[in-house]
């Protein structure tokens, strides 16, 4: 049980580990077209709302699962030795007694989502060009070349700060 704990903790911090440009474009790129049922949600706060829920994920599961192993198990164990279904011991056992805990894990994606969304409210105007706009249009005017290329350019220039900084500064030993 406590190695799926961890994978899913490990696996929730994929979009963390993500450059934010990158996974902007991944999110344009996927929600530019309608799939399915799901409407075209290029420019709408639903968008924003759910790139920001998913890339700030790790926050939430990681205080989520805290939460969770702090109930001690003989709790869950008796709903088991009562023949209590797994879905009812989780919304009367571990929904109350973890109430508290999600609940700040949720406020805490929320504070850190607000947190990146004033920046960018703030600072783009309608004659501001982002490089994630300039990739969505070059893939969308088909020009697939270009956008790959301004990619490959933005991680060059973070591949040579890091070269640069660690050079500067040294390594850092633990």
């Amino acid at each position: 049980m406590a190695g799926n704990d961890d994978f899913m903790e490990n696996l929730s911090f994929v979009p963390y580990m993500i450059p934010g440009i990158a996974f902007g474009g991944i999110f344009l790129t996927m929600f530019a077209r309608s799939w399915g049922p799901l409407p075209a949600l290029y420019g709408t706060f639903v968008l924003l709302a759910l790139t920001c829920i998913v890339k700030y994920l790790p926050y939430s599961t990681s205080s989520g699962i805290a939460t969770m192993h702090q109930i001690d198990p003989s709790l869950e164990e008796v709903g088991v030795i009562h023949n209590i279904g797994w879905g009812t011991r989780f919304t009367r056992i571990v929904v109350p007694l973890t109430k508290s805990g999600i609940l700040s894990a949720m406020l805490l994606t929320f504070i850190t989502a607000m947190r990146v969304l004033d920046v960018v409210v703030l600072l783009v105007t309608p004659k501001t060009t982002l490089m994630t706009s300039i990739i969505f249009r070059y893939q969308n005017q088909e020009f697939i070349q270009h956008a790959y290329a301004i990619m490959l350019v933005i991680v060059f220039i973070i591949v040579g700060g890091h070269l640069i900084l660690n050079r500067l500064g040294g390594k850092i030993e633990l």
